[in-house]
Order: C-alpha cells, then structure tokens, then sequence
C-alpha cells in the first residue's frame, strides 16, 4: 500500500499517515458493502491520485465519509459487486433528484443513462469517470444528486438553446407619445438585436440559465435556486450579475456597432437600456 501512495508522490513519512487513514476507510467501508471486493491496494492508489491533485486532502482524510468514499472508489474502479451497487443505491434515485426538472419517468431513465456513462465509464484518452474525483467530503448522495440535476438541466438546455435568442428582443411596435423613441425602435431594431445575441453567447451557463428559468420559465428566486442546485442567495447572486452583464455588454456592442453613424448615440443607449429591464423583466 504504501509504494501505491509513494507513487503519487507523498514522501515516506507523509505516504504512511496516508496509508492508516486509508486503512481505516477500508475497514470501515468494507463492513457497510461487504458485497463489494476492493483491494486496500486499489483504495490507496485512488486515495492517492485524489491526494496527488489536491495535496491539502490528505489533512481531510481522517474526516471523509468512509462509507461513501469505499463504493465511489469501488464503482469508479469497477471492483467486483461495486457498480452493482451504486446503481442500486444511488442511481436508483435519479427520478426523484430530476423530478422538479421534468417528473416523466422516460426523462428520468434518460438522465439515468447519461449519469452512470459520466459517473462510471473510462473516456477514450483514458480518462476515468467523474465518480473518480469524489472526495467523501461531502455525501455521495449529494454528489450524484447534484450531478443529476446537472444532466438534466443540460438535456432541456438543449432542447431550448435559443429560447432566450428567440424570446430577447423583439420587433419593436412603434407606439406611444415620444416620436424620437418611435423612430429610435425602429431604426435601430436590428444593431440591437444583434448587440444583445451577441451577448448572451458569452454568459455562462450559470447565467443564460438563469435568465432563462427566470424569465422565460416565470420561476421566482427561491424556485430558481432548488432547479439548480443552489441556495437561493447564489441563485440571486446570478441573476443579478447575469443581468447587469447584458446591459453592460448590450451597451458597449450598440456604442462599436453605431459609432459616428448616428447623431445621438446616448439616445440609442437609453434605448437599450429602457429595454433591459433591471428590476426583473426583458421590456418592450
């Protein structure tokens, strides 16, 4: 066990600490999944790639949850009875993590599907699956429950990757009392839509998800945060950075596509922003 350790680096002294505490995850972990059959060697070469890419992990070895830690490492590694396991134990639960995202169970069984070919399956370049990185830091049911969303979030992304594109800004209507702003929407309609798709396609995934939950979904705050996984603070967190960055970037692509063109490009601005909407909603 210990040359599974040294070889990820760890000096000898360093490398047996590692090694009791890996004894003691695999004491530990064999007695909850006695069905399973993972080698202390194999656990300590796991133990140790997750110590070579984060060295401060070896401190935290003496806290991770034991039990979790064995059948991820187990499934990971594709020990006997191991994956058996974990799709019994936590997979099984995907319908129930996804379910907010869409409760059919033929989308469930699809995420089901795409999870165990991420979480299990060696990539082509050698690559282990993402079960691999788990830690024990943390419950594995979280893990997996995250990665599940994660998926599903994904899956209906892309059946709807040009929502937002489609729904932003609209043909604008001349009407009202203000002739300049008539003029303005009309004139400017097409440097604006396209400034604004400009944008978007460089929002993060976080963010275009949001928006897209938000605003085109109609979800609130707090239910915006349960469909991705975070508290409601970082979902609000998002939200507002994902909306200031589109008025930022929606302004400073109007002001390079306009230029000198127009004799009052403030007022195109002003446009823009009475457009963008900073209390909540896409304006028209």
């Amino acid at each position: 066990m210990l040359d599974a350790l040294e070889r990820h680096g760890g000096a000898p002294a360093r490398s047996a600490a590692i090694a009791a505490a890996v004894a003691d995850i695999h004491a530990r972990g064999s007695s909850a999944w006695p069905a399973i059959d993972l080698s202390l060697d194999d656990l300590a070469a796991h133990v140790g790639a997750l110590v070579g890419a984060d060295p401060s992990y070896a401190a935290a070895l003496a806290d991770v949850r034991a039990d979790d830690l064995y059948v991820a490492a187990a499934a990971a590694l594709g020990a006997p009875g191991a994956r058996e396991a974990f799709v019994h134990a936590y997979l099984a639960r995907v319908g129930e993590y996804v379910g907010r995202v869409d409760g059919s169970a033929a989308f469930a069984d699809e995420v089901r599907q795409e999870l165990a070919t991420r979480l299990l399956v060696v990539a082509e370049d050698g690559r282990p699956g993402k079960l691999a990185a788990y830690t024990g830091r943390g419950p594995l049911a979280g893990f997996v429950r995250v990665s599940a969303v994660r998926v599903a979030q994904n899956k209906k992304r892309g059946k709807r990757l040009d929502v937002l594109e489609d729904v932003g800004p609209r043909a604008p209507v001349a009407t009202g009392a203000d002739p300049e702003l008539a003029y303005l929407k009309e004139r400017y309609a097409h440097e604006f839509a396209g400034a604004f798709r400009a944008t978007l396609a460089t929002l993060s995934p976080e963010q275009r998800e949001v928006l897209r939950l938000h605003y085109i979904d109609g979800l609130s705050i707090d239910e915006v945060g349960a469909r991705c996984a975070v508290s409601r603070a970082t979902a609000a967190r998002w939200l507002a950075k994902a909306r200031e960055r589109v008025l930022r970037e929606t302004e400073r692509r109007l002001k390079e596509r306009l230029g000198a063109s127009v004799a009052s490009p403030a007022s195109v601005i002003g446009l823009a922003r009475s457009r963008i909407d900073l209390r909540g909603s896409f304006d028209e």
